[in-house]
């Protein structure tokens, strides 16, 4: 007959199975927000990336355009060279639209200086223009 003594139970027992399964439910309901605000907060920093990144485009597109307000904007039949509105749709499916203004002040007869083209860039959502999420500005000079 064994020795109830020497009962040496090795490896887990059910309880203990158990107890670990419920620490680890206990910690996964602790960690579920902070997850889903990262996810959250990764998918605005995304967005936000995507209109700034539109918005410093549009900005190029302007400073290449050229050096006379007739480039930048053409007359009424010609198309312009500068898109006055875009649209870009983001890799998860979002729109942000980046609507683009020209005001170009060019030199005077009179005056041998060159006049000045200010272009301004602001990046919203499509659904909330209210909600800009970018904008920028830059200056060209023009001669004409």
């Amino acid at each position: 007959m064994k020795n109830p003594a020497e009962n040496h139970e090795t490896g887990l027992g059910l309880i203990e199975v158990i107890v670990a399964i419920f620490l680890l439910a206990i910690l996964a309901v602790v960690m579920l927000p902070a997850v889903m605000g990262m996810i959250n907060v990764s998918a605005k920093n995304s967005l936000l990336a995507t209109a700034n990144q539109g918005v410093n485009q549009m900005l190029e597109r302007a400073r290449n355009a050229g050096s006379t307000c007739a480039a930048l904007i053409p007359p009424a039949p010609l198309p312009p060279l500068l898109p006055q509105s875009a649209v870009i749709t983001t890799a998860a499916g979002a729109k942000i639209e980046i609507d683009t203004a020209v005001v170009c002040n060019p030199s005077s007869a009179s005056t041998t200086a060159p006049g000045v083209a200010t272009i301004s860039s602001i990046a919203y959502r499509p659904t909330d223009p209210s909600d800009v999420l970018a904008s920028g500005q830059t200056s060209v000079v023009v001669t004409g």
